[in-house]
């Protein structure tokens, strides 16, 4: 995360550039992740909401679409 903001009273965050866009995408097509890079991000997002529930971090659409993936697909 690069940084966040208060636009007309909506919060949002900044984010660096995912070329690979949202996990929904891979997780519609067949055979667009192996097992294994399914584990591992399975994992990644597992550490992810877990870090964000010792912050008191609140999400509230937590989602496949909302989950973005680098060049090297984590």
């Amino acid at each position: 995360m690069i940084g966040v903001t208060n636009l007309h009273g909506q919060l949002g965050m900044v984010l660096e550039y995912y070329p690979r866009g949202s996990l929904h995408h891979y997780l519609k097509g067949p055979d667009l992740l192996t097992h294994y890079q399914q584990l591992t991000i399975a994992r990644d997002v597992a550490v992810g909401l877990l870090h964000m529930k010792y912050e008191k971090f609140v999400h509230r659409d937590i989602a496949a679409r909302n989950i973005l993936l680098n060049a090297s697909l984590n």
